[in-house]
């Protein structure tokens, strides 16, 4: 019996064992031109989060280069379907890399209407022609490699094996950090899985601080638990996408609550917000996983409670909860029907406005 159960045991924590041994891809942070080009594209177009010149040495040199072209063809496409389909944010990044090196398309990208992507994949192949873009991306080549060997020290302290344990997902992914110099403060965690290909992870890090010499600077403080929270969307994302329903009581109910705060940051919908608050608890856990200071954990917390996600706390205890019940729960998502009740909690805790006032 003694020998059945050391058995059981050792089965039960084979698989974080094997996770954490797995040596995981994460190449080097670099400038990626598909991404850089799409940020130009939208900003011509004045989507507004593509308009952000925090790095404005380098946002001046896009405007320089790519004023003559704000009535090209594309730009007037792009603005039309932004107004007619909403299309912001991580859809332009995510629209990027299903685009190969030549702008031809990896596979379909139905989010945007296959109509609308071929259009604007013949456009923006016509676009990069007609404004010598070539040439553009070769002038900035010293920014590029500048840039992204100044984050370098940021990649190094990643441990990008914790995501695979954390989530119990097979070890089956690329991780590449993608230096954004023109998206200012707005960063994105986005992927894409080609066939007979790792899925590819991408953490879309922005540039929003600079030294006196306006050259892009990366603080480790402000970059790190971001570069952290990019990630962890590609493997919380569809978790709740797969079975909102559970949740959906209760996140509307939060989200009534909040709704002015995280209209504020762009998170519009009960559905986004618990995305978030899942991310930006992981992001916590992670910090308590590799022995980060009460006082940078607490700063993280305090942040996030800013923001409207009062509740975070308690998310990080039910993320806690479930990592030490692995035995019963391999993977975050077998997990999610627990994390359904919970929220029904935390939507019968949300503070009054005599402790917001307090906590304020």
């Amino acid at each position: 019996m003694r020998k059945l159960y050391l058995i059981f045991i050792f089965l039960i924590i084979l698989p974080t064992v094997s996770f954490s041994q797995v040596k995981v891809v994460l190449e080097k942070p670099k400038v990626d031109k598909r991404i850089e080009l799409l940020s130009i594209v939208f900003r011509l177009a004045g989507a507004f989060e593509y308009n952000m010149n925090n790095f404005k040495s380098y946002t001046d040199v896009i405007e320089n280069h790519y004023a003559p072209y704000k009535h090209h063809r594309l730009i007037t496409f792009t603005k039309k379907i932004r107004d007619e389909n909403k299309i912001a944010f991580d859809a332009v990044m995510e629209m990027a890399i299903y685009l190969d090196d030549n702008l031809n398309l990896l596979k379909p990208y139905h989010r945007w209407g296959d109509e609308n992507v071929a259009t604007f994949v013949y456009l923006l192949k016509e676009f990069y022609k007609d404004t010598k873009s070539r040439q553009f991306f070769k002038k900035s080549k010293n920014i590029y490699a500048e840039a992204s060997k100044r984050f370098l020290p940021i990649y190094n302290k990643i441990d990008t094996s914790w995501f695979m344990s954390f989530y119990g997902k097979p070890p089956k992914d690329n991780f590449l950090i993608v230096n954004a110099l023109g998206n200012g403060g707005a960063n994105y965690g986005i992927s894409i899985e080609l066939p007979k290909q790792n899925r590819k992870v991408y953490a879309v890090m922005g540039a929003w601080t600079t030294d006196d010499k306006g050259m892009v600077t990366f603080e480790m403080t402000d970059y790190f638990p971001t570069l952290i929270h990019e990630f962890a969307h590609s493997f919380v994302n569809e978790l709740l996408d797969k079975n909102p329903s559970p949740f959906q009581d209760s996140g509307d109910r939060i989200f009534k609550f909040v709704e002015d705060k995280m209209k504020e940051i762009a998170y519009n919908d009960w559905h986004i917000m618990l995305n978030e608050a899942l991310v930006r608890a992981s992001v916590i856990k992670y910090m308590k996983d590799h022995l980060f200071s009460q006082q940078e954990i607490e700063k993280e917390i305090k942040e996030q409670k800013a923001l409207g996600f009062y509740w975070i706390e308690d998310l990080v205890s039910e993320l806690e909860k479930y990592d030490t019940e692995r035995a019963y729960y391999p993977t975050l998502e077998s997990y999610m029907p627990c994390l359904a009740e919970a929220y029904k909690v935390f939507a019968q805790k949300l503070p009054t406005n005599s402790q917001l006032s307090t906590q304020n």
